[in-house]
């Protein structure tokens, strides 16, 4: 199973990766932490931890956008991510 980050709020990072163009498949770290909003090393440890999508290819990472995207999707709609959401609120 793979960990959920503590994101503020998981929609505000959504909305941000569904505007990026489509003709973009992949970024890499440094234009993904950009896109949703959150630092480079936060992006690395994500990936140390197998928590965000990733692929190697030889020695290049790179971050499938369609793959971020469902990843993002699915902490929306998680409890998890209701729950931190009240929480904020409160």
């Amino acid at each position: 199973m793979i960990a959920t980050p503590q994101v503020r709020d998981p929609a505000y990072h959504l909305r941000r990766i569904e505007a990026v163009p489509v003709d973009r498949l992949a970024v890499d770290a440094v234009d993904l932490a950009k896109l949703i909003a959150v630092s480079e090393s936060t992006i690395r440890r994500w990936t140390a931890s197998g928590t965000i999508p990733s692929v190697l290819i030889g020695s290049v990472r790179i971050y499938p956008l369609e793959h971020i995207r469902q990843w993002l999707a699915e902490m929306v709609s998680s409890p998890c991510a209701a729950q931190r959401q009240e929480a904020s609120q409160s």
